[in-house]
């Protein structure tokens, strides 16, 4: 029993230790390199994805930006939200990471695209990096430039609802990659 009681406490204070890198974990990213196409992969409410892909954009890092999205809430779509914030969007609508990869490899090669720099939320970064390995193996340049994750704070995060909750939400998009996901 007491064998036991001192293993649980190695296992609390290293879970402790743990949980401060699990975020910095999930987060890749490529050198920005000029590409083709900027492809704004997500949203969220206060548009920072699509201000980060029109300020590469303007800034040259691609000659053009595609907004892709799947369904965020209840009949709302992500590109509905990104148009919001950038006037143009045209992509397929499509329910996980993966099918969203998928869907865009057609469209990036009838375009003539060679090279695409997609622009990812930080915690998704890692994994969107991971599934973009069909448009490598395509002969497409597939760039992954993460931006942090709207009120995110790594200090912590285990300690606010919100930021468990983005951190939780990423562990299981990883769980489910053997599945479709």
């Amino acid at each position: 029993m007491l064998a036991g009681a001192a293993l649980l406490g190695l296992a609390v204070i290293a879970a402790r230790l743990a949980l401060p890198s699990v975020p910095g974990w999930s987060i890749h990213a490529d050198a920005l390199a000029p590409c083709d196409v900027i492809v704004v992969a997500g949203s969220d409410p206060e548009g920072s994805t699509e201000a980060e892909g029109a300020r590469l954009w303007r800034a040259g890092s691609g000659r053009y930006l595609l907004c892709a999205g799947r369904p965020a809430a209840w009949h709302v779509l992500e590109e509905v939200v990104m148009a919001r914030h950038l006037p143009f969007s045209d992509a397929p609508d499509a329910g996980t990471m993966r099918e969203e990869n998928r869907r865009l490899l057609p469209l990036l090669r009838r375009r003539g695209f060679r090279s695409a720099l997609v622009v990812s939320s930080a915690l998704e970064s890692r994994r969107r990096s991971l599934l973009l390995r069909p448009w490598r193996r395509a002969g497409l340049r597939a760039l992954v430039h993460p931006i942090p994750d709207a009120g995110f704070l790594e200090a912590g995060w285990w300690r606010r609802k919100t930021d468990t909750k983005l951190v939780v939400s990423e562990a299981l998009g990883w769980l489910t990659l053997p599945f479709g996901g």
